[in-house]
């Protein structure tokens, strides 16, 4: 059985391996077309500032996920970085 493990890590491995260089071109390739790969900055600082004043007026997330066309952790992430602050 600790072959099996053993084997089924190293393709695991390989896997990671084989798919960092893809991943790290596709990633080139987004920046030189001016897209942001990054998810943590998904959002500029005005749409940080209008999501915290809609958030504290009890709007519905899923609303202006919609509107800003972005992951609902984003704002999950503006307003956990609020309240940090």
């Amino acid at each position: 059985m600790s072959v099996l493990i053993a084997v089924a890590e190293f393709e695991r491995r390989l896997m990671i391996e084989c798919t960092r260089p893809g991943i790290a071109r596709a990633c080139a390739d987004a920046r030189a077309e001016g897209k942001v790969m990054d998810p943590t900055c998904t959002l500029t600082d005005a749409q940080c500032a209008k999501a915290l004043q809609r958030l504290a007026a009890d709007e519905p997330v899923a609303r202006f996920t919609r509107d800003y066309r972005t992951a609902r952790q984003s704002f999950m992430r503006v307003r956990q970085s609020a309240a940090s602050a």
